[in-house]
C-alpha cells in the first residue's frame, strides 16, 4: 500500500500509517462477524426438533372415578379448560357423537381460541383417554392423552400432547412458540380441573348435615351415604329418625 508523506508534517504520517490497517482490520472483522450472525441463524432452526411433546401432572383429591367424567365428557370441558367462556367470551361450542367416551365430539370457534375440533379415540374407564385434536393453523393434528393413576388419598392426573411440525425452518420456530403455549394452556387447564373438582366437593359438603354423636356406627349410616342424606324428602322413616330430621307423614307414637 502506496501512503502519501507529508514532509512539513510528521505527525500526522504517523497517523495515517496506523490508521487505515487498523480500519481495514475492523472492516474485516465486522464483516466476518456478520456473515458467523447469519450462518447461525439460518443453520439454528435446524437444530429445533420436528415434534413437540409436552407433559404435566396434578395430584387431586378426588379418587379416579370422580375425576373421570370431567374428562371423557366434551361438554365438561368449558367448565376447567381453556375452551371456556372465561378465556375468550366469543367462543361458541359443537357437541357430536355419544355424550361422553369414545366417539365424542367438541368443535369450538372464538376470537381468542380460534377454531378446532376433538375427537375422542380412546376411553378406558377410569384410567386413560385419547383425542385426536385438530386445529385450522396446524392441520396435521394433535395426539393428546389424559392418564389417571391412584395415589395415595386421591388420584395423579397426567396429560399428554404429542404433534409433528413441517421440516422448514419457519415451522420450528414456530413450534417453540406453541411449545410454550401448550404448557401455559396445560396448566391452566389442570388448576382449573382442580379447582372446580374443589368447588363440587365442598358444595356436597355444605348440603349434608353432620352425623350424630354416637358411640358406634349404626347400621343405616352404610347403607344411607352423604350424598342421599341431604334429601328429607326421600329419607326412609327409620334412617330420618335416626339421623334427627322430621319424618313426613308419620303416624304419632303410642304413649
Amino acid at each position: 500500500m502506496l501512503l502519501k508523506i507529508d514532509a512539513l508534517n510528521p505527525t500526522k504520517n504517523t497517523r495515517e500509517l496506523y490508521l487505515k490497517p487498523t480500519l481495514m482490520k475492523l472492516f474485516t472483522l465486522s464483516l466476518l462477524s456478520l456473515l458467523l450472525l447469519l450462518a447461525a441463524a439460518i443453520g439454528f432452526p435446524y437444530l429445533l426438533p420436528t415434534q413437540i411433546s409436552v407433559q404435566q401432572s396434578i395430584y387431586l383429591q378426588e379418587p379416579p372415578e370422580e375425576v373421570y367424567p370431567y374428562l371423557n365428557n366434551p361438554t365438561q370441558w368449558e367448565h376447567w379448560s381453556v375452551l371456556s367462556k372465561r378465556h375468550d367470551p366469543s367462543i361458541i361450542h359443537l357437541y357430536g357423537g355419544p355424550l361422553e367416551g369414545k366417539g365424542s365430539r367438541l368443535q369450538w370457534s372464538g376470537d381468542r381460541a380460534g377454531n378446532g375440533y376433538i375427537h375422542f379415540t380412546e376411553s378406558i374407564s377410569p384410567s386413560t383417554i385419547t383425542y385426536l385434536q385438530t386445529e385450522k393453523e396446524n392441520p396435521a393434528g394433535l395426539q393428546g392423552a389424559f392418564y389417571l393413576n391412584p395415589a395415595a388419598e386421591g388420584t395423579k392426573v397426567t396429560w399428554r400432547q404429542q404433534v409433528g411440525l413441517a421440516d422448514t425452518p419457519l415451522a420450528r420456530l414456530q413450534g417453540a412458540l406453541r411449545k410454550y403455549k401448550m404448557q401455559q394452556e396445560q396448566e391452566q387447564g389442570l388448576l382449573g380441573l382442580k379447582a372446580l373438582l374443589e368447588s363440587k366437593s365442598k358444595k356436597r359438603a355444605s348440603l349434608c348435615p353432620p352425623l350424630p354423636t354416637r358411640t358406634r356406627p349404626h347400621p343405616l349410616q352404610q347403607v344411607w351415604p352423604c350424598s342421599c342424606r341431604a334429601s328429607v324428602k326421600n329419607a326412609p322413616p327409620k334412617a330420618a329418625r335416626w339421623l334427627g330430621w322430621p319424618v313426613r307423614n308419620a303416624r304419632p307414637s303410642a304413649v
